[in-house]
């Protein structure tokens, strides 16, 4: 099976928090390993540039195979504040989204694995200065 992210046009967008509470993490995943974090809170807002390591995009296209794969229940009721996740994949001429509420990722396994490889690009491409 062909990996989702394996060109450095295919790309995977990462989307999580709320700006109240928290800020906005997103993060913009290609397929050539190369990425972009930013962290928006109030108008405070932090960038970074890096490259993931060939193991971790290996990872993500694993997780994201399997999370991908799930079916999300449409009738969750989030707890206040909860933060929402949103995964948005464009490979190989296909779009697929992925979008759950963070206590859905402590529920299912494969939202869960997702998510924490996820928070490693995070962590990686801001030299540890953004976490999720």
């Amino acid at each position: 099976m062909t990996p989702l992210l394996s060109t450095a046009t295919d790309t995977l967008t990462y989307q999580a928090g709320q700006n109240t509470f928290g800020g906005i993490t997103t993060v913009t995943l290609y397929g050539n390993g190369q990425a972009k974090v930013t962290r928006q809170r109030g108008q405070t807002r932090q960038a970074f540039t890096g490259t993931v390591p060939p193991a971790l995009l290996k990872q993500v296209n694993a997780a994201l195979a399997v999370a991908l794969a799930v079916k999300v229940p449409g009738n969750y009721q989030p707890v206040p504040d909860e933060a929402r996740i949103q995964v948005k994949v464009q490979a190989n001429g296909q779009v697929k989204t992925l979008a759950f509420w963070q206590n859905q990722a402590q529920n299912t396994a494969a939202l869960g694995e997702v998510l924490k490889v996820l928070n490693k690009v995070v962590g990686i491409v801001s030299g540890g200065r953004v976490t999720h």
